[in-house]
């Protein structure tokens, strides 16, 4: 007995639209996979492998566009309390050494307190040891650091030659040109980076271009204003790390790719 199967229609009226000489087949865009190439007026070529995928607003947004304005307002908000529930447990992590870290800055005596036992006025007594081996171990660094001739030096890696010995030499010499001259904030952060770092066990750096001054600058972040997950062996392995102000760099990759423009 035969059964009765209903049949796809071979044409859909979305396909056609009624027009002044009666209906016409409406043509939809194909969105070919294909690379596009376009040439550049210089002779270059360029390959576009997504000819289909669309920008964030419709038009050719820039790199450094804020994401933000893109998402949607409950995106948005899932996303800041994935983040925020994540930076309380890293920072909740390391609540041990923080209590620590107070507790010695205590016993450096170098804040004024007002006493009120065992009567007021009371005067309090640290012993200075403490803050002679942190100011011992600024002086002494400092001098490795930052020698007279600055703090760069320059190794050939690989076989030498004459050009690549004054090439080593100008890398040097622009290097410590930055660091000294342009920067000229650091070696203050350095020596306020020397001075925590034995107290609270690690310090950090911030090397990022300013555009403002127009140059890049390097500011010392203390250890209690850079989240990170206690546990973690190493902050290049951590899956999350959260700084204070502007965004963390590279200083190597920074002042290479200047002394590359001078060279």
């Amino acid at each position: 007995m035969p059964i009765d199967k209903p049949m796809d229609p071979l044409f859909n009226q979305d396909d056609f639209e009624m027009g002044p000489q009666g209906f016409t087949a409406v043509e939809e865009d194909v969105l070919s996979d294909e690379p596009t190439l376009t040439e550049t007026e210089d002779g270059g070529m360029l390959v576009d492998f997504d000819p289909a995928g669309l920008s964030l607003n419709g038009d050719d947004s820039s790199f450094e566009s804020n994401l933000a304005e893109y998402i949607e307002d409950g995106e948005l908000n899932s996303i800041a309390l994935d983040l925020i529930s994540k930076f309380d447990s890293d920072k909740s992590s390391r609540s041990n050494w923080e209590q620590t870290y107070k507790e010695g800055l205590d016993y450096l005596g170098l804040e004024i307190e007002d006493r009120t036992t065992p009567w007021a006025g009371a005067c309090g007594v640290f012993h200075p040891m403490l803050s002679e081996a942190v100011v011992r171990f600024q002086s002494q660094t400092i001098q490795e650091i930052m020698p007279a001739q600055g703090p760069v030096k320059t190794q050939i890696w690989g076989k030498f030659s004459p050009e690549r010995d004054k090439q080593a030499k100008r890398v040097q010499q622009y290097l410590n040109y930055q660091l000294l001259e342009v920067m000229t904030e650091y070696r203050s952060e350095t020596e306020k980076l020397l001075f925590s770092l034995p107290l609270a066990g690690s310090a950090f750096r911030k090397i990022y271009f300013d555009p403002s001054l127009g140059r890049p600058t390097s500011m010392f972040v203390p250890a209690e204003d850079f989240v990170v997950a206690f546990n973690e062996a190493a902050r290049s392995t951590s899956i999350r790390r959260l700084a204070g102000p502007p965004p963390c760099s590279c200083l190597p990759r920074i002042l290479w790719s200047l002394s590359m423009k001078l060279i």
